[in-house]
């Protein structure tokens, strides 16, 4: 059973979303990360990450450490990842996330919503240049 589920959000193709269900690990995030990849590739376009998590997640053991390394062979056309739903403690991962390793590649940039709404219109202005890019 998957549990990161992996799918478009859009039918433009500019948001896949990805649906955590409880107890997940960074083998999970890896295979998810690695369907996300299979999926952008081809395209010509920016395309987003919308993590739907809920206030229960807890980060696997060395998630940050692990995930700066899955970011060297990210593809050029990942752009923002939008976690929906954060708590405390993985808002508090991200913070640490963002300022050691910045935007020194795709994929990255990580911000949180507090709904799928928010994450979308977070997006809509990123890909109008309304937010700063990396």
């Amino acid at each position: 059973m998957q549990k990161i589920k992996v799918t478009w959000d859009n039918p433009e193709q500019t948001i896949i979303r990805w649906d955590f269900s409880g107890g997940w690990s960074w083998k999970d995030f890896v295979e998810a990360h690695e369907i996300t990849e299979w999926m952008i590739r081809p395209l010509n376009h920016y395309v987003h990450i919308m993590g739907n998590l809920n206030k229960h997640t807890i980060l696997p053991q060395d998630m940050l450490l692990q995930y700066q390394n899955k970011l060297e062979n990210t593809p050029p056309n990942m752009g923002l990842m939008v976690l929906v739903g954060a708590n405390a403690l993985v808002k508090n991962a991200i913070y640490v996330f963002t300022t050691l390793f910045g935007s020194r590649s795709p994929g990255a940039q990580l911000v949180t919503a507090e709904s799928p709404e928010e994450a979308r219109k977070i997006i809509a202005r990123h890909q109008t240049g309304e937010l700063p890019r990396a």
